[in-house]
């Protein structure tokens, strides 16, 4: 065992050499560092051999829990032991919780051995502990690794109850697979609630019983049943020594599905032995009589069955240049127990035909042979086939001499012997050139590799007589050096018996669609960089693929939109009858285009134009819509802006048209109060009306010159004026009527307001529509008086942008302003009134009024608590 590195901090060397000696007299072999300041401490520390620290309590510079605070940051996994005279209980138990691992006193060195033996022995646990974790921890990763990486689908059950039913704690990726449901949607859920076909296969008594018993049963395949689904699993049921219940399983469908079809097979071949596409016969070699099927009789001639049937018989039928094979054959099949040959037959008067005899000897339980059954079957067609083929091999050779593919053939070593003069018109080589070169001098480095990789495997399987056919690109030169992209499709030559011949192989000219696959490919990456949304959905609207403006636009990732439907684009703006009509649009195979309001992932709404076409396959089936959509939000927002512009011009006219026919009776009515005026006398009690008649008549002609100029955008001459005498002056015009409605009205305006650049008469008007409005919304909620039945008026200074602004609040106890039409209560001819109440120019005019002063009218209001308009403008000279 190596040495101990010890680093320990002690001023006094006579005390560091009592420490050393007791641990020698432990039989510690060690190696020690004696240092006495922070700065040697924090050296040893760094030594990477350390594996112990002793240290003083209290040093003339430097102190133990410093050292102790400074160990732990450093080699925090290091031992540290206090050996002191003057540690106290109290400081011990802090160093303790400090992480010392232990305390001895100098008065009791001897504690000092078995102590640095005790930290010694924890040292080597915590190591074992920690190598037992890694160990578990790598055995986590392997069984997880095992547990998603095998074929079969593995589940994972605790009981429920004494066995009542089994609740999923584990599911892996196979099992998911095979049910086609995610792991989380059963976690914690039962198994018969998420599977209950189980009940009917038996599977669940099984459950019962391996959990029950311990014992692992194999449950064989069986129908499986859920909704209107049917498959065939196969079940293997174990429990764990935990209690938790381990189900192994496979769908095992396609195997009885292949079985079933092996079944129908058969039956299809006796169905056919038996409508006489094939003789059947059978020969007893004990009793020497047989038995045949009426195709057998018919292919040796007869048109009725012969009375009887043997060997004899056969061999008359067999023309005279095949008897001796025939002969032979059946002698052999005696000792081989196999027969199999052709030969020719024929009857009297008739011309000789090619028939195939195939048979096996049957034996008893001796041993014995005691029948030859077999089939007969006519193969005059394929004899004359293959007459034919013969024939057609110079045929062949003619045509791959004239083709316009390269046609190639490489013997069973893979080595090329044959290519077609084609290969002149499309490489510039002759067929010499090419054989005396090889395939490897005409093709790129790349090619070449794929070569001989693709030609390799498919020589291998051909080899071991498997029939395949491999397509695959290569990629060769031209003698004058230019590039031909062919794609390669080749097989494998068999002769008459099976025997493998070599590689036939074809190579076309394909370099066109290769550019056209590279003019796909910059579309493609066209669409990746276009500005508009293009989104690709199959017939059912399911998101298949997004561009990445589909992810600007909308927020949602190309990711997240994949797999879901572009309802989740929905606003709520268009009714079910707009997204039908698209649809039937859609499915009749015509183009649909239409605007849509969309949201965002965020919420936002925003306009696009929509393009969405069909997709067809080659038989003319919709397989996928393409919708190409254009964001066109901005250009909607300036075109809602351009209609108001249009309506406020038409205001305008509207405006001037009343101002004139208003302007009229007024300045009569103004004529005649003063003539009144003048009439009466000066002490008379009428002058006052006939002056308040002046009075208001100006302030009507005021209003309808303020409406003008707010249809016609005129610039008002302002002056300074104070709020507080904006607000009297208003006050005087509707408190009659507001004490008359049982209206409480209550003012807080400081005095000392500082001024205004206004034109007082205009915001007279805005307080007196925002009074109005507040009062007619307080009568409709309170026909009589209650104690709520309030209007208050306040103003207020406040600081804005290092501006100072006057606010000037009306509120009212009513009902509110409901939130569908919050949006639209400032724009111009909107009214909730009923008609011959209110024009709906009230709120707009007010709003206009307040933006051209430079300040801003805007509402809080709570449905069934009340509204508050605010009326915010800058003092004086501080815009």
């Amino acid at each position: 065992m190596n040495p101990i590195e010890i680093l320990m901090l002690e001023d006094n060397p006579r005390d560091a050499e009592l420490a050393m000696r007791e641990l020698r007299r432990e039989g510690i072999q060690f190696n020690a560092k004696r240092v006495w300041t922070e700065e040697e401490f924090l050296a040893g520390l760094r030594n990477p051999a350390l594996d112990r620290i002793l240290a003083d309590f209290q040093l003339p510079s430097y102190d133990g829990l410093s050292a102790l605070n400074l160990a732990r940051k450093e080699r925090p996994k290091v031992p540290f032991i206090f050996v002191s005279g003057t540690l106290g209980e109290e400081t011990a138990v802090d160093a303790m919780h400090h992480g010392a691992s232990d305390y001895v006193l100098k008065q009791r060195l001897t504690r000092l051995g078995s102590s640095v033996q005790r930290v010694l022995r924890q040292a080597e646990e915590h190591k074992l502990i920690a190598q037992m974790a890694q160990r578990l921890t790598e055995n986590e990763k392997r069984y997880r690794q095992l547990f998603g990486g095998i074929k079969s689908g593995v589940a994972v059950y605790e009981v429920r109850g004494d066995g009542e039913d089994f609740v999923f704690k584990d599911f892996n990726t196979a099992a998911e697979r095979i049910e086609n449901v995610k792991k989380e949607q059963l976690l914690g859920k039962g198994v018969t609630e998420m599977f209950p076909g189980i009940r009917q296969m038996g599977l669940l008594d099984v459950f019962k019983r391996v959990w029950k018993t311990g014992v692992p049963e194999h449950h064989p395949a069986s129908l499986y049943r859920e909704g209107s689904g049917v498959s065939w699993r196969e079940n293997y049921v174990y429990k764990l020594p935990s209690g938790e219940l381990v189900v192994v399983y496979d769908d095992v469908t396609e195997r009885k599905q292949s079985e079933e079809k092996v079944k129908i097979s058969e039956e299809r071949l006796r169905q056919a032995l038996d409508a006489g596409q094939m003789g059947a016969w059978e020969l007893d070699l004990v009793s020497d009589t047989s038995w045949r099927t009426l195709r057998h009789d018919q292919i040796f001639g007869y048109t009725s069955p012969p009375a009887e049937w043997n060997y004899e018989i056969l061999l008359q039928h067999v023309v005279p240049e095949d008897l001796e094979l025939v002969k032979r054959c059946f002698a052999q099949a005696l000792t081989t127990d196999r027969l199999s040959l052709e030969c020719r037959i024929a009857r009297p008067a008739q011309e000789p035909r090619w028939i195939g005899i195939q048979g096996r000897v049957h034996r008893n339980e001796k041993g014995e042979r005691v029948r030859l059954m077999g089939t007969v079957s006519d193969i005059s067609e394929r004899k004359l086939m293959e007459k034919v083929l013969r024939e057609s091999e110079q045929r062949f050779r003619l045509l791959a001499d004239n083709a316009s593919d390269v046609i190639w053939t490489l013997d069973t070593s893979g080595r090329l012997n044959y290519i077609s003069p084609s290969v002149q018109r499309l490489l510039g080589y002759t067929p010499a050139d090419v054989l005396s070169r090889g395939m490897d001098q005409i093709l790129i480095a790349a090619s070449v590799t794929t070569a001989h990789k693709k030609l390799g495997e498919t020589l291998l399987k051909l080899q071991a007589g498997k029939h395949v056919r491999e397509t695959f690109e290569l990629n060769y030169i031209r003698k004058d050096g230019w590039p031909v992209w062919c794609e390669v499709a080749c097989s494998g030559m068999f002769d008459s018996s099976g025997e493998f011949m070599g590689i036939v192989g074809v190579s076309r000219d394909i370099s066109e669609r290769k550019r056209a696959e590279a003019n796909l490919q910059r579309l493609a990456t066209a669409i990746e960089q276009a500005r508009e949304t293009v989104v690709i959905t199959d017939t059912t609207g399911t998101i298949q693929y997004a561009n990445p403006a589909f992810e600007k636009i909308t927020g949602y990732s190309c990711a997240e939109a994949i797999g879901q439907n572009p309802r989740v684009l929905k606003s709520g703006k268009h009714d079910a009858a707009f997204y039908q009509q698209m649809w039937n649009t859609l499915r009749r195979g015509e183009v649909w285009h239409g605007h849509f309001i969309n949201k965002k992932k965020d919420g936002t709404l925003y306009e696009e134009d929509a393009t969405i076409s069909p997709v067809r396959d080659a038989s003319g089936q919709i397989i996928n819509y393409i919708a190409l959509k254009l964001d066109v939000t901005r250009e909607a927002a300036m075109e809602a802006q351009l209609r108001e512009s249009q309506k406020m011009e038409a205001i305008g006219t509207l405006a001037g048209g009343v101002a004139h026919e208003i302007n009229n009776p007024i300045n009569g009515i103004m004529n005649y109060a003063q003539l009144i005026t003048d009439e009466l006398p000066a002490d008379s009690p009428l002058q006052q009306f006939s002056a308040n008649i002046i009075k208001e008549t100006n302030r009507v002609s005021q209003v309808v010159r303020n409406l003008l100029s707010f249809a016609r955008q005129n610039p008002q001459q302002r002056s300074p004026a104070n709020l507080n005498d904006i607000i009297k002056s208003v006050l005087t015009l509707v408190q009659t009527v507001i004490r008359h409605d049982q209206i409480t009205l209550t003012v807080e305006a400081p005095e000392g307001l500082p001024q205004m650049d206004c034109h007082s008469q205009q915001l007279e008007q805005v307080l007196l529509n925002l009074l109005t409005n507040a009062r007619d919304a307080l009568n409709e909620k309170y026909s009589a008086y209650h104690e709520d039945k309030i209007i208050r008026v306040t103003a207020r200074l406040f600081e804005q942008d290092g501006a100072r602004w006057i606010r000037t609040t009306v509120e009212d106890h009513a009902n509110g302003i409901p939130e569908e039409i919050r949006g639209r209560v400032l724009d111009p001819f909107f009214t909730t009134k009923p008609a011959g109440k209110g024009t709906g120019l009230g709120l707009s005019i007010s709003h206009g009024i307040v933006k051209d002063h430079g300040g801003e009218l805007h509402f809080e209001t709570e449905t069934g608590r009340g509204t508050r308009f605010h009326m915010d403008l800058p003092v004086k000279g501080e815009k």
